[in-house]
């Protein structure tokens, strides 16, 4: 309980300085990880959402957590974000960019911050990327 709520008020600090899109992130990661996964983009896109949405909720005093998701079809690409909203300021703490590189294959960016929330959930992206829905 104690390694918890130290978590999460070390992710409520770090919301003060964190990026507030996914731009600003990817420009300035803490931390920037690449792997591939033998899956087509849109089934490791919806594993990624689900276990992100389903792992990634609550708050700490006064402050809530967001998954954000996208899928661009046309440009064969998706994306999953994961934000801290403080009362002050929304932070990004990851974004999870997902593309095709060919029908069974799909590349995945993690950019994360600092945060150690974004570690803990960086760290799980991979499982998340080759486990099924349940």
């Amino acid at each position: 309980m104690k390694k918890t709520l130290l978590i999460a008020g070390l992710s409520f600090l770090v919301a003060g300085c964190s990026p507030q899109s996914a731009t600003e992130l990817r420009t300035n990661p803490y931390q920037h990880t690449t792997f591939e996964v033998p899956a087509p983009y849109e089934t490791v896109y919806q594993r990624v959402y689900e276990k992100a949405r389903l792992n990634f909720y609550g708050g700490f005093m006064g402050s809530r957590y967001r998954v954000e998701h996208a899928l661009f079809a046309q440009r064969r690409t998706a994306n999953v974000s994961m934000y801290v909203e403080t009362r002050v300021r929304d932070a990004m703490l990851l974004t999870i960019d997902i593309s095709a590189v060919d029908d069974g294959q799909s590349r995945i960016d993690i950019y994360r911050t600092r945060d150690a929330y974004a570690e803990k959930f960086a760290r799980e992206v991979p499982n998340w990327a080759i486990s099924d829905i349940e």
